[in-house]
């Protein structure tokens, strides 16, 4: 998570960098710039999102919970970073009872555990579908983020699995794995060796000491 994002608006760096932060009058234009990061106008602000949730904090008559999930959902698509349990240590416990809030939790649970078919199948709900569908590019940044964690840790992996995994079939499912070197032989996928799935010779190191070692060579003289 970076405080400093080189596309950040002045008037919006102003806010974070300042004890204007704290002045409750400011949310009216931090909830515009919410707007844009959820429709991919500017790029994804972090410490904005989190100083938003800090004024609820301090200023529970301000809670919006329409931009609480706006943050969350975005927070989604910055995994592997921290950033969705950072917004939740500043949720109040009714808040996060929130059905809402509760669901897309249920989304990070998901995905931070690796049930990346439960994840889906929990999109699969027209609920679901519904609370996320404000965020341009979200299954995307997902698939992106299972992408990276399945090329960390596979070579190979078969076609049905990583069609589980990513939820796309066919010529959609085709077209992705090209987009990502995958090469597809026999209905398995090898895929790019990173440094994470490289598989590395193991390297066993014996310490024999002085006395171990005159013993070997008078036994070795004695053959």
């Amino acid at each position: 998570m970076s405080s400093n994002i080189p596309s950040r608006p002045k008037q919006i760096n102003d806010i974070i960098e300042t004890v204007e932060r704290y002045d409750t009058e400011k949310i009216p234009l931090l909830h515009e710039y919410i707007d844009e990061q959820l429709a991919n106008k500017v790029q994804y602000d972090s410490a904005a999102n989190l100083a938003v949730l800090k004024l609820y904090q301090f200023n529970p008559d301000q809670i919006n919970f329409k931009y609480i999930s706006a943050i969350l959902i975005k927070a989604l698509t910055a995994l592997p970073d921290p950033d969705f349990n950072l917004c939740l240590a500043l949720l109040n416990i009714d808040i996060c009872a929130d059905p809402t809030i509760s669901r897309l939790y249920e989304l990070q649970k998901a995905l931070e555990q690796c049930r990346f078919k439960d994840f889906w199948t929990l999109m699969g709900d027209g609920e679901t579908r519904n609370i996320v569908e404000c965020c341009v590019g979200f299954e995307n940044s997902i698939r992106e983020f299972i992408s990276r964690t399945i090329e960390n840790v596979f070579v190979t992996i078969t076609k049905e699995e990583i069609s589980g995994y990513l939820n796309l079939n066919g010529n959609e499912l085709d077209e992705y794995a090209k987009s990502r070197n995958w090469v597809l032989n026999d209905n398995v996928y090898t895929l790019p060796v990173v440094k994470e799935n490289e598989n590395k010779p193991k390297i066993v190191k014996e310490n024999v000491n002085y006395e171990q070692l005159t013993q070997i060579i008078g036994y070795a003289n004695e053959i």
